[in-house]
């Protein structure tokens, strides 16, 4: 959503970074954390006032990766956002070099497959770009939904951690795809 990579396309969605370093609005939801992370909506808010947004645009400027948008393809209508970034400090279990990636979608887009079509796409970008053994999401022990998602894509919950205001979650990783000779 805030970079300047060229954008994978999925059959029914766009997802991927979104060119310009900075768009005029940003939906996010009103900040509501029931899945421990921010939902879309269609209520813009500008960057500046979300120090966790221009986080995001910090990581972008100094890694090249970061946060994408999911749009409909036919409306452009933002139904969800994925993120992929360093985990940075303060995540138990995770450190903080790991890339995590997270996803969320809109609450009336939900069970369409979107965060799995995203995130696949968002997963192969990254192996392709990033030199990392695997990347790793933390998901809250009620988000079965999520905890699905990440199945489905591959990952496997390989340990239990907190979040950084202390709860507990759960950690998932995927590793790196090898070749038959073993090498990525």
């Amino acid at each position: 959503m805030w970079g300047r990579s060229p954008t994978p396309s999925g059959g029914r969605r766009r997802s991927g970074p979104q060119p310009g370093s900075r768009l005029p609005a940003c939906s996010r939801s009103s900040c509501s954390r029931r899945y421990g992370r921010w939902r879309a909506s269609t209520q813009p808010l500008p960057f500046e006032d979300t120090a966790e947004l221009d986080r995001a645009v910090e990581h972008w400027d100094e890694h090249g990766f970061g946060h994408w948008a999911i749009l409909d393809r036919g409306s452009g209508r933002l139904i969800g956002t994925l993120e992929i970034h360093y985990a940075g400090e303060g995540i138990g279990g995770i450190a903080s070099d790991e890339v995590e990636i997270g996803w969320t979608v809109a609450e009336d887009r939900r069970g369409e497959g979107i965060a799995t079509e995203a995130a696949r796409s968002a997963i192969d970008h990254a192996f392709a770009t990033l030199d990392v053994p695997h990347l790793v999401a933390y998901i809250r022990p009620e988000n079965e939904v999520s905890q699905r998602v990440a199945r489905r894509l591959g990952m496997r919950h390989d340990a239990d951690g907190t979040t950084r205001s202390g709860d507990r979650m759960l950690i998932f990783r995927l590793p790196r795809p090898t070749t038959i000779d073993g090498r990525p």
